[in-house]
């Protein structure tokens, strides 16, 4: 990712502490990311700078450690950042912060001037280096070491008062060591913070630019509840992350979720919130009871499916309670036969079907598994879940059974008919299977229906009777409903012979694929492969065809359809040459250059085509 910047003062500027302001990066970055990148600068987390009067180059350390540079040319800055929102060419805080550190108002000027012993130091110590350049962490290192022990208290301290990640980070490590107990409110109020920058814009939602920030704030957080688990306090952290679950799911709506933050950090919430009750072992009463509520409620539905992870926590007592609590709303879940329609508050019966089929998923066998399932009987889809669930279970004949109810009741189900199709077909039942295949064929022709038409047929040695009735009805079916569309004056696409050609080229049958082309028509594409499937016996057939695309691919001035035209003349070239017409040709692309010599892309990708 590289953002360039210009602004008036810069080309004046010798340097990029100079040309940099925070005014200038609070223009690019935006008030809300300006201010996180100057938290950054402020709490130290800018390290491995260096600086020339042409590059600024420095390590950023945030939930992951990230690369910045920042580079003065031209009159132009360039900032680089190795971080995801630099990936996606945002004004990120990482910049922000190391843009702080070098510009002649850096965040000192921005925050008030340092009050505390190891600002004042850093400000004062080893010699002047320009424009405010850090002191290195050798030096740091030295100095602290000659400090008496109460002075560095006294330091951290002090600084843990304006730092909550650091006030948070110390509290951690002095409750790991025994010392009083863990103080959890510092984190509750990290993730409420976090979450209280939806309310940034005065409407309460995260736009686009900024989704990338409010994403960082929360991930960092989340990285605070990992740290505080592997110290030990698992039962805070499942409190904590059902906070931030909360928080999460009140979230939608509020956020531009173009790329997805929102459900990769609920993702997360929920494997820490899961690796936590593993640990602390929550009363599984009260954790089905959550369970269940969230799988209703929250619009975010992973936790739709979430009882099998649970289970191992859940135990006995937990499993009872959650099918307790989901057999309440399931009593009154009617079933839906074939045309049935769907009932009032689809939702919340789609919900609830989906608890209860993981839940019979993780503590039953496939009859009660079916037994769930099997209250949804209104769509061709219901019962190829119903006998997907029996083959899954290896009970084939299960799968046939209901694979062949829904062919009853939802005659022409494409899915439905391939799989009684392949059901046949694996059992022995060749003629069963025939007779599926053949309807398949006639309902929803395509290739793969061709191919299984083909391996029944064969099965039973009655291919060539039964290819050239196949043929026969597909052509029939191409006229019945080119004959429909024209009675209608239909303005709908004009039925042709895509299918048709593709099926007899798969036979080979070139010279019928071609003449069935010539009578109905199919895509581009097939054009193109017929006209080099049959280049070698019928140049002249190849020739038009090529002729016809390279008029289409004329018309946009676009640089695929260049790259098209150059194609296509590769393609006729030998063709004119086999004919003995290279006069032609050459006149040919004499027209093309006269005819398009305003169009220079075009003209250079001819001349390094050599054409």
């Amino acid at each position: 990712m590289t953002l360039r910047v210009r602004s008036a003062s810069m080309p004046q500027a010798r340097s990029v502490s100079a040309a940099l302001s925070g005014a200038l990066l609070e223009e690019q970055a935006g008030w809300l990311i300006f201010e996180r990148g100057l938290a950054y600068a402020d709490h130290g987390h800018v390290t491995e700078l260096e600086t020339t009067d042409t590059e600024v180059t420095g390590m950023v350390l945030g939930s992951s450690p990230y690369r910045v540079v920042i580079r003065l040319a031209d009159g132009s800055l360039t900032f680089d950042c190795s971080c995801p929102m630099g990936d996606d060419r945002t004004f990120c805080k990482h910049l922000v912060a190391v843009g702080l550190e070098v510009a002649g108002d850096g965040p000192d000027a921005w925050d008030g001037d340092p009050t505390d012993d190891v600002a004042t130091h850093l400000q004062d110590a080893g010699p002047d280096r320009g424009g405010g350049e850090r002191a290195d962490l050798g030096q740091i290192e030295a100095w602290l070491a000659g400090q008496p022990a109460e002075r560095l208290r006294g330091l951290l301290v002090d600084r843990a008062g304006e730092d909550p990640e650091l006030d948070r980070h110390l509290g951690r490590l002095a409750a790991a060591d025994g010392q009083g107990r863990l103080d959890v409110a510092p984190y509750r109020a990290a993730i409420e913070d976090a979450f209280a920058m939806a309310s940034f814009d005065g409407f309460g939602f995260v736009h686009y630019r900024d989704a990338w920030a409010w994403r960082d704030e929360i991930e960092t957080v989340l990285a605070d509840l990992d740290a505080l688990l592997e110290s030990g306090f698992a039962a805070e952290v499942v409190d904590l992350a059902e906070l931030a679950l909360d928080e999460l799911n009140g979230s939608v709506g509020h956020v531009d979720d173009s790329d997805g933050h929102l459900y990769d950090l609920f993702e997360r919430a929920v494997a820490l919130h899961l690796d936590a009750c593993r640990d602390a072992r929550p009363d599984p009463l009260v954790l089905a009871e959550k369970l269940v509520r969230w799988a209703l409620e929250y619009e975010l539905d992973r936790y739709l499916g979430a009882v099998g992870d649970y289970a191992p926590v859940l135990g006995d007592d937990g499993l009872a309670a959650y099918r307790a609590l989901a057999e309440v709303h399931w009593a009154d879940v009617p079933t839906l036969r074939p045309g049935d329609v769907r009932p009032e508050g689809f939702t919340d019966w789609f919900r609830i079907r989906t608890i209860m089929e993981h839940l019979a998923a993780t503590t039953g066998g496939l009859d009660e598994l079916l037994e769930v399932m099997a209250r949804d009987q209104s769509s061709g889809y219901a019962f190829l879940r119903l006998a997907h669930a029996c083959r899954a279970h290896g009970r084939d004949d299960l799968a046939l059974e209901w694979a062949e109810q829904g062919r009853a009741a939802f005659p022409g189900e494409r899915r439905l008919l391939e799989l009684v199709v392949d059901l046949h077909t694996a059992t022995g039942r060749s003629a069963q299977a025939l007779d599926a295949a053949r309807e398949l064929f006639t309902r929803a022709p395509s290739v793969d229906a061709y191919r299984r038409l083909g391996v029944c047929a064969e099965a039973l040695d009655a291919w060539s009777a039964e290819r050239e009735a196949a043929l026969a009805g597909l052509r029939d079916a191409i006229e019945r409903q080119r004959q429909q569309t024209a009675t209608r004056r239909s303005h709908c696409h004009r039925p042709d012979g895509t299918t048709l050609v593709e099926i007899l080229l798969l036979d080979d049958d070139v010279d019928a694929a071609w003449r069935a082309a010539a009578a109905y028509g199919c895509s581009s594409e097939l054009e193109l492969q017929l006209a080099e499937r049959r280049a070698d016996q019928h140049p002249s057939d190849a020739m038009a065809v090529y002729r016809s695309h390279l008029d289409r691919a004329l018309g946009p001035a676009k640089d695929h359809a260049y790259a098209e035209v150059v194609r296509l003349l590769t393609l006729l070239r030998p063709l004119y040459q086999r004919l003995d017409q290279d006069a032609d040709f050459d006149r040919l692309v004499t027209e093309i250059r006269t005819g398009y010599k305003r169009r220079r892309n075009l003209i250079k990708r001819l001349d390094r085509a050599r054409l």
